[in-house]
């Protein structure tokens, strides 16, 4: 059985990477803006948050719009329905006899001994038993078409929190546990079930070499999709096993047995199959059906009625509501009210016909409220709820039943709540054309007439707790997860998401005032899953603000640079920067101050914590102005010896795994981004068409470098600290680093950015420098020559000093170097100009406060490298020719 793992130190660093806040700044609506820019940028291939479809996160945002194979989570709470007996050792997909029985047919490529999963009509079972073992309450609450990854984007949203390897955490249903008195036995399980329906041209079952064997595992998207769905041949429909739709998943639940797409609770002969809703009728048991979809859509129709195809809805409404030779549910609430057939059209309805509602209105059973109840319809419906309660208490029998029905002509569900609990609606897709949907909109008079799901749920409470000595099953769904998935809107669903959690909290705060925990299951699930790809970190990161690193298919044209921010010191040079306009920041080193603070002394190795660390990205990430920045202006980021943990430090310093997890983490690096398996931070970047792309090499001169030579004279002009060291042992970047910045080189490109922390030209001082290690430095520049490099310009920072340094004699082009450095930790006080001298200077070295912009004309083929100071006055320029 999945079990909840130990929080992981990366999923600490979502709380810390902005402070103490992870849900979106309250003035702006970050999802909604991430929604509206996937779906502008639908049809370029990019690096993305999430995307929909089998192409995943580095292609195109959306290329399939319907269901998916992939298995369900499911949580159980109360005394009833443990997971652990239908899952892991106990699972059918062990055993190929079993499954034949569940099927009815053989279930190629589908048995294995690692199976870990359920099957969806094993919950039929679990609360079948739980009826037959005592159960007075069963609950089931269905978000339609949510899986681990919609579960995951809507955690990381509202808490910051993930966990990559286990059900989950972050949500109210994966959060809470019930209380429980009796030592040794939970009262709770989770797992996860398989969804394949039977098919009549794909095979059933599930693969979990190509679907995962944990809903987290790697997974092959395509066959997730069922080649048949994305144009697949013969052969491979073949070989995919079929995707289930809501009709064939919902009554999977609901009667125990498989079925085929479309029929709800039907055989293939036409034989109607009793669901479980009529089974616990006949025992006496309420029944009781809530949604935000039409009230008799696929998932709350297979809870009690048998049709051959899903879309028979005025069927379904009359078998609801006892209209047909069934007696009909006690209660129904749901949309669909005033909704005709033919959108946009007036004439016949869709979900129930007029003389069928009129019946039940002028009717004795169903107390009915409709959305034109009054200006309030919430307050309508709860009080409708109150009366039949009452009616119910005293054994009247006189409209003892509730029916809902809302909507407009021109909404069949409940209004779209989006992530941050409003409902202004952000833009999805077209089901059908692919194409940018236009967005629904309500007033408030119309928001008043349209109950949410948590309100609908309160009321079927109230009638269905009228007779106390009467035991129920409740069926409440969350169906706009489903509707909001199929349009690409992650906006819309985590918004979803966020009214099952708070449905989920009133049943749960209901169960617990009735004491009925040792009397009820609350069976929490989904009927199938979608096609929602997610990148974790970086959704996460850019739910924080972080703007999204440039398209690579448009050239730069201004890039800005900078070195030696103290977190802890003021940050006004963030706003100049950003009012540059530039299309990527490079964050050069020293990032933050995490070795040592003014009030503490210099801390060694072993002295430095992950903690330690932690706080100094912690108080970074909280400053308004660094937040502003970073929501504004992509920054792609190396780092330098103070926020590597180890002032000068090298190879030597001990805690530099947990020292780059705490930088990347920060810099919302990718979890499968190359760099997270190299040694050290090292990474490249591409970007721009050709003729027009630049290349962006970050190198690390920390992870591998070896001890520096001390000086024989410290304080010396020249000789400050360090001097340089020829032993040829000596490293600056070690083996695996030179071998990939070899391999980087020769790729194509018409500009190249090398950034080194620390400075390459420089040759007068002695602090920390590239001329301290000579034969690594000759390397260096002997690899540039050996490729063939062209038009490489170095940017480096440490120096807390800024200039721009030019030689004519390493290469066949002149080679220019800027020093930008410091952004707050400058090294004059009272003169600008740095009592320094070298001969590639340009100009004298720059003392306050700088940074530094590369503006790139590639009409021209000509940037211009500036040092601007804090109120974002150029103090240094040169212009560099690459040519064409």
């Amino acid at each position: 059985m999945f079990v909840v793992r130990p929080v992981s130190f990366w999923i600490l660093i979502l709380l810390w990477c902005s402070g103490a806040a992870a849900q979106p700044p309250a003035e702006r609506d970050l999802m909604r803006d991430l929604q509206e820019e996937q779906i502008q940028s639908r049809e370029e291939k990019r690096k993305r948050p999430y995307a929909f479809g089998w192409r995943g996160l580095s292609d195109v945002f959306s290329n399939h719009r319907y269901h998916s194979n992939r298995p369900v989570p499911v949580m159980t709470f109360g005394r009833f329905g443990d997971m652990g007996s239908i899952m892991d050792g106990a699972s059918p997909y062990r055993d190929g006899e079993s499954l034949a029985a569940i099927y009815g047919e053989e279930c190629r490529e589908t048995v294995s001994s690692d199976h870990t999963y359920g099957d969806q009509t094993q919950l039929h079972s679990l609360m079948l038993q739980a009826a037959r073992d005592g159960a007075k309450r069963i609950i089931v609450l269905l978000m339609d078409g949510g899986d681990w990854q919609t579960y995951a984007a809507a955690s990381i949203y509202s808490s910051g929190v993930h966990d990559q390897e286990s059900m989950g955490r972050g949500l109210a249903f994966f959060d809470y546990t019930p209380p429980n008195e009796v030592p040794g036995r939970s009262m709770k399980s989770v797992g996860a079930v398989v969804t394949s329906p039977i098919h009549g041209r794909s095979p059933s079952g599930f693969n979990i070499e190509q679907g995962g064997r944990f809903p987290w595992s790697p997974q092959n998207s395509r066959y997730l999709a069922g080649e048949y769905a994305i144009g697949g041949t013969e052969t491979s429909m073949k070989q995919a096993h079929a995707v289930t739709d809501s009709a064939s998943s919902a009554s999977s639940i609901f009667c125990g047995r498989k079925f085929r797409n479309g029929a709800i609770n039907m055989d293939v002969e036409g034989n109607r199959i009793e669901p479980l809703g009529r089974t616990l009728q006949k025992k006496g048991w309420s029944v009781a059906l809530v949604t935000d979809v039409p009230f008799d859509h696929a998932s709350p129709a297979a809870v009690y009625g048998s049709v051959a195809s899903r879309s028979q809805y005025q069927v379904l409404g009359r078998q609801l509501l006892g209209l047909e030779e069934y007696e009909g549910v006690d209660v129904s609430l749901g949309y669909g009210y005033q909704f005709p057939k033919f959108r946009g059209e007036p004439g016949e309805l869709e979900y129930l016909a007029g003389e069928d509602l009129d019946q039940i209105t002028n009717g004795t059973d169903y107390q009915v409220v409709t959305s034109d109840a009054g200006e309030n319809v919430s307050e309508a419906l709860l009080a409708a709820a109150k009366r039949v309660s009452s009616n119910r208490k005293g054994a009247r029998r006189s409209h003892s039943r509730l029916f809902g029905f809302f909507g407009t002509q021109q909404l069949n569900h409940a209004p779209y709540r989006t992530a941050n609990g409003d409902f202004e609606p952000s833009q999805g897709l077209d089901v059908r054309s692919g194409d940018p949907a236009p967005r629904e909109s309500y007033d408030a008079a119309t928001l008043a007439r349209l109950p949410s799901l948590q309100t609908m749920t309160e009321a079927a409470l109230e009638v269905l707790n009228a007779d106390e000595d009467r035991p129920f099953l409740l069926f409440v769904e969350a169906g706009l997860v489903d509707w909001a998935l199929h349009a690409n809107n992650l906006d819309h669903a985590i918004g979803e998401v966020g009214s099952a959690e708070e449905t989920f909290r009133h049943l749960v705060d209901w169960v617990t005032e009735q004491g009925g925990w040792e009397e009820t299951l609350l069976l929490v699930t989904s009927d199938h899953g979608h096609l929602l790809q997610v990148d974790p970190e970086l959704l996460r990161c850019r739910l924080l603000g972080h703007a999204p690193m440039p398209p690579v298919s448009k050239p730069l044209t201004k890039v800005a640079f900078a070195s030696c921010a103290n977190e802890e010191r003021p940050q006004e040079f963030w706003e100049p920067i950003a009012d540059d306009d530039p299309d990527l920041f490079l964050f050069m080193g020293d990032n933050v101050y995490a070795d040592w603070r003014e009030e503490k002394p210099l801390v060694v190795a072993e002295q430095i914590s992950g903690d330690y660390l932690r706080e100094s990205y912690s108080i970074l990430g909280s400053r308004a102005e660094f937040q502003s920045f970073r929501s504004r202006v992509p920054i792609l980021a190396s780092w330098d010896d103070h926020d590597y943990g180890l002032n000068d430090g090298g190879q030597e310093f001990r805690l530099k795994e947990t020292a780059k997890r705490s930088f990347l983490d920060f810099f919302c690096v990718p979890s499968d981004d190359p760099v997270r398996s190299r040694q050290g931070t090292y990474q490249s970047r591409v970007i721009g068409p050709p003729g027009k792309t630049t290349q962006i090499l970050l190198l690390d001169t920390r992870w591998n470098r070896s001890s520096l030579k001390q000086t024989d004279e410290r304080g010396a002009r020249g000789k400050e600290r360090y001097l340089p060291d020829a032993d040829p042992e000596k490293a600056v970047l070690g083996d695996e680093q030179w071998a990939w910045l070899e391999r980087e080189l020769r790729t194509p490109a018409d500009l190249r950015i090398v950034v080194s922390s620390i400075q390459i030209l420089a040759d007068s001082h002695g602090w920390e420098k590239w001329g301290n290690f000579p034969l690594e430095r000759d390397r260096f520049f002997g690899l540039l020559k050996k490729t063939g490099a062209r038009n490489v310009i170095l940017l480096s920072g440490d120096r807390h000093v800024g200039g721009i340094y030019r030689s004519t004699e390493l290469l066949e082009y002149p080679l220019f170097e800027v020093t930008s450095s410091s952004l707050n930790m400058a090294f004059s006080k009272v003169e600008d100009v740095v009592d320094e001298t070298d001969p590639l200077l340009t100009a004298p070295l720059y003392g306050f406060q700088n940074y530094g912009i590369m503006e790139i004309d590639w009409d021209h083929y000509r940037v211009t490298l500036r040092l601007r100071n804090k109120e974002g006055k150029t103090v240094r320029e040169e212009i560099v020719e690459i040519g064409g």
